[in-house]
């Protein structure tokens, strides 16, 4: 059955499960989506992403009854129920408790990219300053009315996250809502036939690194990879995910937001700098990933030659640059 896409076009679902990413440039998103597999075997019917993760899953989950045997439990029936919960509810982001699981999940797959990143920001639970030692908010000067969660786990991220998730649409959503008071951020979509857990999917996000296949700074990689560089992007220090059973689709439809959005079109393929870790941020490190991120976002990719040109001062054309580049004239030191 054929799924309208966020692009306009077309998104065939073959009995598995789709995953989706975006790819962002400023404003413009280029979604993209993976065609799933399913085949017939020992009379189960079968569809998964063969992602290096142990092949493809079994739709027995899903048998007439509704419910798995108890006794002579196939292989596979048995991976799968591995991953999956009982209750759906039980994954949702609500909890303190499944926040940090998804932060620290990420934190994990973060620090041990290859080839290592010398620039990977830590989602961390709270981020230090020099004044007090850590904080949960701080205001920012000069634009003084943005307040913004220091909290790697971003509470708008992840309503507007939900909002998407309860709406059942199964595609992207617009750049418009992804958006918090400071950042714009990126999106990472799976629908599921069962109640997957969180390090599940967030696997088979990650696992696109091995098929279809990544290559750090290779140009003219094919789609499919996309998931993994947004899960990776260095700049990505905030996240906030949802869960929502679609009724009518029979689907759990899973999204996570990512700020600032990763995906640019000018280092797509580069989503970290290469380099032994922490190398960009030697004191500001912790476990090989820095903690050092910048709370402003430039909105050109030749801000650092505009700051060059005209600085950063309080001149008519220094007070341009501010505006649009405040990541580079207020960040100096900090990851961005």
């Amino acid at each position: 059955m054929p799924l309208a896409s966020a692009s306009g076009g077309t998104t065939w679902f073959l009995g598995g499960k789709i995953k989706m990413s975006v790819l962002a440039d400023g404003g413009n998103i280029r979604r993209r989506s993976n065609r799933l597999l399913s085949r017939w075997m020992g009379g189960w019917q079968r569809a998964g992403i063969f992602s290096g993760v142990g092949g493809s899953l079994s739709c027995a989950l899903m048998v007439a009854l509704g419910v798995l045997l108890a006794a002579a439990v196939p292989p596979a029936e048995a991976a799968a129920a591995a991953v999956t919960v009982t209750k759906w509810t039980s994954l949702s982001t609500a909890q303190a408790s499944v926040q940090k699981n998804i932060v620290d999940l990420h934190n994990q797959l973060r620090r041990g990219v290859s080839p290592a990143a010398s620039n990977m920001l830590q989602m961390p639970q709270v981020l230090p300053t020099r004044e007090n030692g850590s904080v949960d908010f701080i205001l920012l000067s000069p634009l003084s009315h943005f307040i913004v969660s220091l909290k790697s786990w971003n509470e708008q991220a992840a309503n507007n996250s939900l909002n998407w998730a309860k709406s059942c649409a199964l595609g992207h959503s617009a750049s418009a809502n992804r958006k918090t008071p400071v950042f714009g951020c990126g999106e990472n979509l799976y629908i599921g036939n069962a109640p997957f857990t969180w390090k599940y999917v967030i696997g088979e996000w990650y696992n696109e690194v091995t098929a279809p296949g990544f290559v750090y700074d290779k140009a003219g990689q094919g789609a499919g990879v996309e998931h993994y560089t947004q899960l990776v992007w260095y700049s990505s220090f905030q996240i906030g995910c949802s869960v929502n059973f679609c009724a009518t689709a029979k689907k759990y439809f899973y999204v996570c937001h990512y700020c600032p959005a990763g995906n640019l079109n000018t280092r797509v393929f580069r989503p970290y700098d290469k380099g032994s870790a922490c190398t960009s941020c030697p004191k500001s490190c912790v476990n090989k990933l820095c903690v050092n991120p910048c709370m402003f976002t430039d909105y050109y990719s030749t801000c650092a030659q505009m700051k060059a040109t005209y600085g950063c001062s309080n001149s008519t054309s220094g007070k341009v640059i501010q505006k649009n580049c405040p990541a580079s004239c207020y960040c100096d030191g900090k990851i961005h």
